[in-house]
């Protein structure tokens, strides 16, 4: 572990950052290398504040505020003739768009 310039232990090193510049192949300067350390500190330091918050009885949730969906009935609607339906399309086969495979055969 190293010192960060206010004298307390860093979470996170400066070879750290640099092996992670290393493997998204980004090319840093010095002064990128310290600021980005630091900044990279002082992220872990809120995380580790947050795993000492007590959640003990706490239930899980996905959203900060309760969601419904809303749903409709699902009723059949008015209908295009076949005809109209595919008026526009470039290939059509007995009332079925006929479009590119796109997939191979096993």
């Amino acid at each position: 572990m190293t010192f960060s310039t206010k004298g307390v232990f860093l979470l996170i090193e400066r070879r750290d950052v640099e092996r992670m510049a290393a493997l998204a192949h980004l090319h840093l300067k010095e002064s990128d290398i310290q600021q980005i350390t630091l900044e990279l500190d002082s992220i872990l330091e809120a995380v580790q504040a947050l795993n000492l918050v007590v959640t003990d009885g706490v239930e899980p949730m996905n959203h900060a505020v309760p969601l419904e969906n809303r749903m409709r009935e699902d009723t059949e609607g008015r209908n295009f003739p076949v005809e109209t339906a595919t008026a526009n399309g470039p290939h059509v086969v007995q009332g079925y768009f006929r479009v590119p495979r796109i997939l191979e055969e096993e």
